[in-house]
């Protein structure tokens, strides 16, 4: 418990030491990351504000694995998992200080980083509890192609939900949260140490993104969260059998929800490439439909509208969460709070797209 403490710790700070340069060198950046710190896309921000808080996440988990390297772990999940998420962090890394990677290019450069660490680390989703397409899983290629799928959709999903300050970051901590916790029931120090060490990571980032927005998370940072979580789902989900499937939907719930409902929307009602961005996602609607006023002009009010929308989603996240913390080995009830969420997300969003806030959001 105490060296974990130590290498969460270490990890923090070395996070929080990163985040603060980054931000000081907003005032005099250097020629390369010129392009991440223009101004905001998002309309609220009238000044600049950098993109690659990812980078300090990413340097904390590092530091974290080096403190925690032991002579016999040279070749464990503890050392792979973070060597792997360089893959897909500097895949949007680089979109994050360039501003010019397509975004078809960026996925099919997660799909092929998801698919060299499945093969790589042996992972496969194995069975859904739905006796169709468990029969269908048997088949290893189908095991395959569905897993990366599922990495690669994870990954691409916390892009979609990084919208508004402190909603992916908070989201991640909450799914990193319930591995940690069933990491812990089973004494796999792996599962609790790599959870634990991003959650450091990212509380550190939390400090300088959440309310302000003082610093972005960007596609290297939301990236690193959804491969990271994908791919440790999937290793927790092998290695504990008794743990259901649906344990890792309903943790994730949310940016899985938003990422079909966002693609369903644009292919089949808007008839366009579900790969380019918009601004109707659930999060959108809630800052622009119900807390941002026609008469905000000041950077402040339209930050303090901005702040409100995450807190109301991560307390929705807790609808499928808290179950699935004391049920996390039954399917059914697994079944039965993810779908009571997804049509809580659905009533919000026709509530919202129809211009009929929710009166407790006005």
């Amino acid at each position: 418990m105490s060296q974990l403490l130590i290498t969460s710790l270490c990890g923090f700070f070395a996070s929080l030491i990163a985040l603060l340069f980054i931000y000081w060198l907003k005032f005099n950046p250097a020629p390369l990351f010129r392009p991440a710190y223009s101004k905001s896309k998002q309309s609220l921000h009238k000044h600049e504000v950098s993109r690659i808080g990812g980078l300090g996440i990413y340097i904390g988990l590092i530091f974290s694995t080096l403190i925690n390297i032991k002579g016999d772990n040279s070749f464990s999940i503890e050392l792979l998992l973070p060597l792997l998420l360089a893959l897909p962090f500097l895949t949007g890394l680089i979109e994050d200080i360039s501003g010019n990677i397509r975004a078809s290019t960026r996925f099919i450069l997660i799909i092929i980083n998801c698919a060299i660490t499945v093969y790589a680390l042996g992972l496969k989703i194995a069975n859904v509890d739905i006796p169709a397409i468990d029969a269908l899983l048997g088949i290893p290629v189908v095991a395959f192609a569905f897993t990366v799928f599922a990495v690669s959709g994870l990954t691409n999903a916390f892009n979609i939900i990084d919208g508004v300050n402190g909603l992916a970051s908070m989201t991640a901590i909450m799914a990193l949260a319930g591995l940690a916790y069933v990491g812990n029931l089973h004494n796999d120090s792996s599962i609790v140490f790599l959870s634990l060490s991003i959650i450091a990571s990212t509380l550190a980032f939390l400090m300088l993104n959440y309310p302000r927005g003082m610093i972005f998370l960007g596609d290297g940072g939301s990236y690193l969260f959804g491969f990271g979580i994908g791919v440790l789902s999937i290793y927790t989900a092998n290695a504990y059998s008794e743990i259901s499937p649906w344990f890792f939907i309903a943790i994730n719930i949310y940016p899985i929800t938003e990422t079909l409902f966002t693609v369903g929307r644009r292919v089949f009602y808007q008839k366009r490439n579900p790969l380019l961005s918009d601004r109707l996602h659930l999060h959108s609607l809630i800052y622009r439909r119900a807390l941002h006023k026609p008469n905000y002009a000041q950077e402040s009010e339209m930050i303090a509208a901005n702040s409100k929308a995450a807190p109301y989603l991560w307390l929705l996240n807790l609808i499928t969460l808290v179950p699935a913390l004391v049920w996390w080995n039954s399917t059914p009830i697994m079944m039965v709070t993810s779908f009571i969420y997804i049509i809580c997300y659905l009533w919000h969003y026709y509530r919202l797209i129809s211009f009929r806030s929710p009166p407790w959001l006005s």
